[in-house]
């Protein structure tokens, strides 16, 4: 959440806001908490679908900037596995 609020506020960047598949009862509070920005359009959400539909958000030609989160091994696994399949370039600001 402090990330996002971080993009959105700090950075000025529109955020597509993740979330982990075992976690789909956080979109509701995250709706609410975060409803200022979404009405703006400035913040939308997702429930993680897969590596393939990832991929497919990640190498999107208006997405200028990738934040990815994880403790584990296996995340950050599948995280680079995504952005091989479409030889997506991260870039640090």
């Amino acid at each position: 959440l402090v990330d996002t609020l971080e993009r959105c506020l700090v950075h000025g960047e529109c955020v597509l806001l993740k979330h982990h598949p075992l976690r789909p009862f956080l979109l509701a509070p995250y709706a609410c908490v975060l409803s200022p920005l979404i009405e703006a359009g400035v913040l939308a959400q997702v429930l993680d679908e897969g590596i393939p539909e990832t991929a497919a958000m990640v190498a999107h030609p208006l997405v200028s900037h990738v934040h990815g989160q994880s403790t584990m091994k296996g995340a950050r696994h599948s995280w680079s596995r995504c952005c091989r399949h479409h030889r997506y370039r991260r870039y640090r600001r």
